[in-house]
């Protein structure tokens, strides 16, 4: 009886109201989570760039398509001025 309801609890995320349905529509905000674990923008851009250096000088090819990609993402979401130095 306990046991089963025990395995299907699943508990709410830390920002999340009593009315708010994160898993609607079945998108979820990842990078607004990752901003929130960092607990800035900032932190959270800094972070980021320190790892996509890290992996680009990682890399043996030029295939970078991937992490333009992503940093143009990025722009659109915090700004051009904000992923500068990306």
């Amino acid at each position: 009886e306990g046991g089963a309801e025990a395995a299907a609890w699943v508990p709410e995320p830390l920002q999340a109201g009593p009315n708010v349905d994160v898993y609607q529509k079945g998108s979820v905000d990842v990078i607004g989570m990752l901003v929130d674990v960092y607990g800035s923008t900032d932190l959270f851009l800094h972070e980021y760039r320190v790892l996509l250096s890290d992996k680009l000088l990682a890399l043996t090819s030029y295939q970078i398509d991937r992490e333009v990609h992503n940093v143009e993402l990025l722009k659109v979401r915090f700004g051009e001025g904000s992923l500068h130095n990306c």
